[in-house]
């Protein structure tokens, strides 16, 4: 998490893929709960999606408890392109929409722990 006193770190979402080395091929998902926070989740394997829910709690439980609330909204950034997952909320639980794009990075990062799986036996 990237925090900033000046309620700048929002604004590093800007150049996220200077920040993050080397930036992951299959992209970060990031939250934006504070102008003075930024979450990011860098999707290195298929164990970092596991990692979604924790992400879209902690954003959204910040962007609550803020002094300067910017968006519970978690934002998948391939470097270039930043895609929303939309939102909805029953019974507590926050319900995770991603956007068909990243259905294909969830299954091209399977497909590589499978390889490796397959490798090892």
């Amino acid at each position: 998490m990237i925090t900033d006193v000046n309620g700048d770190a929002a604004s590093h979402l800007l150049c996220i893929r200077d920040l993050i080395q080397p930036f992951p091929p299959s992209g970060v998902l990031v939250v934006v709960p504070a102008r003075s926070q930024l979450m990011v989740l860098p999707l290195t394997d298929i164990s970092s999606v596991g990692w979604l829910d924790v992400l879209a709690n902690a954003g959204r439980q910040s962007f609550l408890d803020a002094s300067d609330p910017l968006s519970p909204d978690v934002y998948w950034v391939d470097g270039a392109n930043y895609e929303r997952f939309e939102q909805t909320h029953s019974a507590g639980e926050t319900v995770l929409h991603p956007p068909p794009a990243f259905h294909a990075v969830v299954q091209r990062l399977a497909q590589r722990a499978l390889r490796r799986v397959d490798a090892v036996a």
